[in-house]
């Protein structure tokens, strides 16, 4: 069954179509499981068939048959639409273009043997067509006459009959004129189908609209098509079946735009917003329908009122609708997060860093204390936390398969993760895990190291105002007209007041910043209309290239992932826009951050009083 690619040998004896006759196909066939009856189950039984036949032309024939129906079908592809079913180390299964023309043409010559099985007939009669030297316009006519044999059944569509069709629509398409009878049939007997179809015919309405829409064909029936979908949406929303009726509102609206009934389209979408809504409040999902799960459909229900044009919904009075789900959406999202299930593991043993950590600053002089605290414990190793995140997600693969959301303590969305296959290259989904990740390191660095620390430092040493005024003052990575406000902030997170000290520190870290880069010659303005400058904020400032020269990459991450990434705390943001409350401001990562800007402070004041080789550089 394998076969390296682009290899073709020259073919065995080739069977003739008494051989076929004589074979026994239609055995094979039937003893295919006719609950799963597509090709590929199809190819697998020639297969094994001709494992075990005791003729070699018969086997010779299986072998042939089981090569045609085990290819993977592209249905829009003109010059290769066979693929192999399997690719590995360089080699491939066998599919038509490996074939002898002597092959092909046995396989055209065959098709017409197999009217019994539509599916096969078109398989063989389609690589005749496309493989065959000359090519022969009869096998496009035959494969798509036994394509479209497939049932246009909901069962079928989710077999090959999708496939089928859309291949039989794209050779007709692309044969023009010669096919031009066959298209106008296919498209009479899909919109026939799709207007006779009923509720219970499951998805089959919106897949045949959608091959209709992606064909471009139907147009003068689009209206129709439309009234049916919405039909059919109104019936299985009023069955509670709401993601089907999802789906056909959304197909509805397509087909009305088509026909230019663009009031009919907007209607079928606001409908769509009430199948949202009713979904949220649907009494079938839980004796208490969750928060977290309303909350989304709330939000699709308001993302899809707010598509609607403004005067739209002025004249269908629907934005007081929109309004009261919006008033909904926010109260829902507070109620989520009562919800929400702390998950804990097996407890972690610290003692060992909590004693260590007060050993390494107890017993020392003051400086040398606050030299032992600063580097009490090392910054993030970026590169080493990037390719753990990538291992982590490449094992866990479904923490990448389904999207996620990021809430804020007053439950509004602010950060989203879009669901996917996890890929290497995917920097942005692997810089937001890492950031995410973070917050945790920060908070059990926080716990084990800085905290019994600053206990020791703080019960050894008199730590006053004036000395961190004094150290804020000599430092010289802090501008000296703001001297006072840092040691201000410092001081107050020695006296355990880490609100006041996050309130002070984030802006004036923002301007710390700005400053140096003002040295560097860089300009941290942006130009609105009429020539207004504004300055950057600190997300952008980290942003910029040239902050690399100012911190190193572990600094500038820590920064970036603990004050301005909507994945992690964002503590700027909540500091900027008044957002912190009591609770918040006192947490292990609030102190983590203090504890940064005394590290970026003092060890830089440091190296420029010591004898010692310097240490450090944020």
């Amino acid at each position: 069954m394998g076969a390296d690619q682009n290899e073709q040998e020259s073919p065995p004896d080739t069977p003739t179509m008494e051989d076929v006759r004589a074979s026994g196909w239609e055995e094979v066939i039937a003893s295919v499981d006719h609950d799963d009856p597509d090709l590929a189950n199809l190819g697998m039984a020639f297969w094994q068939a001709a494992e075990v036949a005791d003729e070699p032309t018969t086997s010779r024939v299986f072998e042939l048959f089981a090569l045609a129906a085990s290819a993977t079908l592209d249905a829009e592809s003109w010059n290769e639409p066979f693929k192999p079913f399997m690719t590995m180390a360089g080699k491939r299964s066998v599919i038509p273009s490996d074939l002898h023309p002597i092959e092909v043409a046995f396989l055209g010559e065959a098709a017409g043997l197999v009217a019994g099985a539509p599916a096969l007939q078109a398989r063989l009669y389609d690589i005749a067509w496309t493989h065959g030297s000359p090519r022969r316009i009869e096998h496009a006519l035959r494969a798509i006459e036994a394509y479209t044999g497939e049932p246009l059944t909901n069962d079928a569509w989710i077999g090959d009959a999708e496939e089928a069709w859309r291949r039989a629509i794209f050779l007709s398409r692309r044969l023009g004129k010669a096919t031009a009878t066959q298209l106008a049939g296919i498209e009479a007997t899909v919109v026939d189908t799709l207007l006779s179809s009923s509720a219970s015919d499951g998805f089959l309405a919106v897949w045949l609209s959608d091959l209709l829409e992606h064909f471009g064909l139907a147009r003068g029936s689009a209206i129709k098509i439309a009234a049916h979908l919405r039909a059919l949406a109104d019936l299985d929303r009023a069955a509670d079946d709401h993601h089907r009726s999802q789906e056909e509102y959304r197909a509805a609206a397509r087909w009305f735009e088509r026909g230019d009934e663009n009031d009919r389209a907007y209607a079928c979408a606001a409908d769509l917003a009430e199948s949202y809504v009713a979904q949220a409040d649907n009494p079938r999902s839980s004796a208490n329908v969750s928060n977290i799960v309303a909350s989304s459909h709330l939000e699709k229900a308001v993302a899809t009122l707010r598509s609607l044009p403004k005067d739209y919904r002025t004249a269908q009075s629907l934005d007081k609708r929109l309004e009261h789900l919006q008033q909904r959406l926010r109260q829902s999202r507070k109620d989520s997060l009562r919800e929400m299930a702390r998950i804990e593991s097996d407890p972690i043993d610290i003692s060992a860093y909590v004693q260590s950590a007060k050993q390494l600053v107890s017993g020392h002089e003051l400086p040398e204390a606050l030299l032992r605290f600063a580097l009490v414990l090392p910054l993030v190793d970026v590169q080493s936390l990037r390719e753990n995140t990538i291992d982590a997600m490449r094992t866990f693969r479904l923490s990448s398969l389904f999207g996620g959301a990021t809430l804020s303590a007053d439950g509004r969305k602010v950060a989203a993760t879009p669901g996917g296959t996890f890929s290497a290259d995917d920097n942005a989904a692997i810089f937001n895990r890492m950031v995410r990740d973070h917050q945790s390191t920060a908070g059990l660095g926080a716990q084990a190291r800085i905290i019994p620390a600053l206990d020791v430092l703080k019960t050894e040493h008199c730590i006053s105002r004036e000395v961190v005024r004094q150290i804020c003052g000599e430092s010289p990575v802090i501008p000296p007209d703001r001297s006072n406000l840092w040691a201000a902030g410092l001081f107050a997170g020695f006296d355990g007041d880490y609100a006041t000290a996050l309130h002070i520190l984030v802006p004036q870290l923002e301007a710390l910043i700005r400053a140096h880069l003002n040295d560097q010659g860089v300009s941290t303005l942006l130009f609105g209309e009429n020539g207004v400058e504004t300055e950057k904020s600190l997300g952008p400032l980290l942003a910029l290239e040239e902050t690399a020269a100012i911190f190193t990459p572990s600094f500038r991450f820590e920064l970036q992932a603990l004050l301005t990434e909507s994945h992690g705390p964002n503590l700027r943001n909540s500091v900027a826009h008044g957002q912190m409350t009591d609770e918040t401001s006192w947490t292990t990562v609030t102190l983590y951050v203090w504890w940064l800007m005394l590290r970026l402070c003092y060890l830089p004041f440091w190296n420029m009083h010591s004898d010692q080789a310097p240490v450090g550089k944020e």
